[in-house]
């Protein structure tokens, strides 16, 4: 390719950063992804258009914080691709259906915001809730590495709310 010989001749090359998709909602988990493969490629982000950040190698071990799809979150942005004839991986989830779906989360303050979608920006804000009030837990998730509640109310209406036990508890 003509860029290449380019680069490899000394000149410069400019390329176009690849549009990112949206965010994905990370479900938090838990356990060990043991490398069994030779190769595999850590990446910066949960999809094949991320750039690889190394290649680990059989016999490595990583902690599991998270995931999205078939994608394993190693720690902030360091994931792989969970394929069984390369990795394995036991875990479970820790936002599991048993764990707080169908609980209630209720404010332990005043003016608590909650959001439309699974964010901490100003402009996804829906609301506030006073101390007492809640809604029924669908899911937890993690965002930018803290931890809502997927929540629905009274009228099934989905939102998202902190699930920081300095302002909710779960009943």
């Amino acid at each position: 390719r003509a860029d290449v010989l380019k680069a490899y001749e000394g000149g410069k090359v400019i390329v176009d950063t690849k549009p990112q998709k949206p965010s994905e909602i990370v479900t938090g988990a838990q356990g060990v992804a043991y490398i069994d493969g030779y190769n595999v490629n850590l990446r910066n982000g949960p999809s094949t258009n991320n750039g690889v950040i190394r290649q680990l190698e059989k016999g490595e071990s990583y902690k599991v914080f998270g995931k999205v799809g078939d994608w394993l979150n190693l720690g902030g942005n360091q994931w792989i691709y969970y394929n069984p004839s390369y990795i394995r991986y036991n875990g479970e989830q820790t936002s599991s259906a048993s764990s707080v779906a169908g609980k209630r989360v209720v404010s332990k303050v005043d003016n608590l915001r909650f959001y439309d979608s699974a964010s901490w920006s100003d402009k996804d804000v829906a609301g506030s809730v006073d101390k007492g009030l809640g809604f029924t837990i669908d899911a937890k998730v993690s965002v930018n590495g803290s931890s809502q509640y997927k929540v629905h109310n009274s009228r099934g209406t989905t939102y998202y709310i902190t699930a920081s036990e300095a302002f909710v508890n779960v009943q």
